[in-house]
């Protein structure tokens, strides 16, 4: 946070930059004076993409390679249950 803010005293134009977070209060209380576009992430779409990534990876990966199809399955389950955007 303090990189931030020193970035945003420097008052250099343009200057873009793209900080991405967890939705905890602290961390928007903090970002919101420095904010010029707030782009909300819609929960639903970020979890489709992390079950898409981790799927792709457990079929893809060489190191993943030698897990049985039922290990996989539970690796997969594991790290999409509840995921909340995260």
């Amino acid at each position: 946070m303090t990189f931030l803010k020193q970035n945003y005293g420097w008052g250099l134009v343009p200057l873009h930059l793209l900080a991405t977070s967890q939705q905890e209060q602290d961390i928007f209380n903090v970002l919101k004076p420095l904010v010029s576009h707030d782009v909300p992430m819609d929960q639903i779409l970020v979890n489709e993409d992390i079950c898409v990534h981790v799927s792709n990876t457990l079929d893809h990966d060489e190191e993943l390679a030698t897990y049985s199809a039922e290990e996989k399955k539970m690796v997969e389950t594991a790290l999409t249950k509840g995921v909340h955007g995260m």
